[in-house]
């Protein structure tokens, strides 16, 4: 594959992740590209003025959920849950969990909530373990493969956003090409999976 040249977004002041949307790769991709070339991260930070930092905390503080404030102000999710961590603000969530009987489903390998489908049904591509006709999928890997329009191609990831895994709303989830773009935004952006996950797991 031909080295990518994001020069041009770059100097725009255009964020990794607002880059890798506009070309269709992943953010370790850009981030990859920009350390070659010994480039800073163009942040949100950088870009917004005292007056729309305010504005971030009064809508926080209204108790709007982080996906509202990043609609309304334009700024990354990601940015604005660390500027609201920094300063110990509490955020409203804009989903309601999945829990796994809710859904009639279990609680997987990983701690994920899995459930039952057809391996002949549509996300019979997506069981990783059961019977002969039936098996049990990841309940985030079934809604990302819905919001795409897709079935999940192989070594392709699903993430949570926020760290929460059991936040299984679409606009929670992210997809990454292979296991090492994912390690590797998580080691860019420092978002772990929540404490509650890990404790619950153990």
């Amino acid at each position: 594959m031909p080295a990518r040249d994001f020069s041009a977004l770059h100097g725009h002041g255009l964020s990794d992740q607002e880059i890798a949307a506009q070309e269709g790769c992943s953010v370790a991709t850009v981030c990859r590209w920009r350390q070659r070339h010994g480039l800073s991260a163009n942040t949100k930070r950088e870009l917004v003025e005292g007056e729309q930092w305010q504005e971030v905390r009064r809508l926080i503080e209204a108790g709007e959920p982080l996906s509202e404030v990043s609609r309304q102000t334009g700024i990354f999710v990601e940015t604005i849950r660390k500027f609201a961590a920094r300063r110990g603000l509490e955020y409203a969530r804009a989903y309601r969990r999945t829990p796994a009987k809710e859904v009639h489903g279990t609680i997987g390998y990983g701690g994920y909530v899995e459930l039952r489908v057809d391996r002949d049904g549509p996300y019979g591509n997506l069981i990783r373990h059961g019977g002969k006709h039936t098996g049990y999928a990841a309940l985030h890997r079934m809604r990302m493969q819905d919001k795409l329009g897709r079935q999940l191609r192989p070594g392709e990831v699903v993430h949570h956003i926020d760290g929460d895994i059991y936040n299984n709303s679409p606009a929670n989830l992210a997809v990454f090409a292979s296991e090492r773009d994912h390690l590797d935004h998580h080691a860019e952006t420092g978002v772990e999976r929540c404490k509650e996950a890990r404790d619950r797991w153990r």
